[in-house]
């Protein structure tokens, strides 16, 4: 699954469902309009080919980029075996109840934003919505200080060891991604908390 996914391009505006394009899978990924060297991609059907076209001029030699679609560290993770801090398309879902004892779902975003999805369409109030947010925070085994800390020190083992000509093993990178996994849970929860007015 993952190594297909991480490999496939689709389209739907191009109408090509999953495909896998050497070379295409090459490019890393990045924001649209976050680096210079950002590209687009399409499919030609008359050429039956695909073309990269950069969004601006590139310096020779300079890497080129594509996005990998507007996806939160979770997804990022999963598909593509890489997560960031402070990704902006984060979105955290936490279990709720209503008092008629029917489940809700509270997607929390990156933005500050919570979106509820229940088969009633009954809402919960800023602050049934703050104690569960807050609960889920509660949850978690370590703050968000202490998780900043621990990546200072992995970051600084990383640095040390290249300085060294020592690549750090997958499980340190594991270690990472999962850190910042978390982290970014954390403060999308937090930063959803801080929005409800309570």
């Amino acid at each position: 699954y993952t190594l297909l996914l991480s490999r496939a391009i689709s389209s739907v505006k191009d109408k090509v469902p999953y495909g896998l394009v050497p070379i295409l899978d090459f490019f890393n990924h990045c924001t649209p309009a976050s680096q210079a060297g950002y590209c687009i991609y399409e499919f030609s059907h008359q050429d039956e080919a695909y073309y990269v076209v950069p969004t601006i001029d590139v310096p020779k030699g300079q890497q080129l980029f594509l996005s990998y679609g507007l996806l939160g560290n979770d997804d990022l993770l999963r598909k593509y075996g890489f997560c960031f801090a402070r990704n902006p398309h984060n979105i955290v879902q936490v279990g709720a109840v209503l008092n008629s004892g029917s489940p809700v779902i509270l997607e929390c975003s990156a933005q500050g934003k919570i979106i509820q999805r229940s088969r009633e369409g009954i809402k919960l109030d800023d602050e049934a919505l703050g104690i569960h947010v807050q609960a889920a925070l509660d949850e978690y085994p370590t703050s968000l200080s202490s998780d900043i800390e621990e990546l200072r020190c992995l970051r600084e083992a990383e640095s040390t060891a290249m300085e060294h000509n020592i690549e750090p093993g997958e499980d340190h990178y594991e270690h990472v991604y999962s850190l910042l996994l978390r982290m970014g849970e954390k403060e999308t929860l937090s930063y959803c908390l801080e929005n409800l007015k309570v």
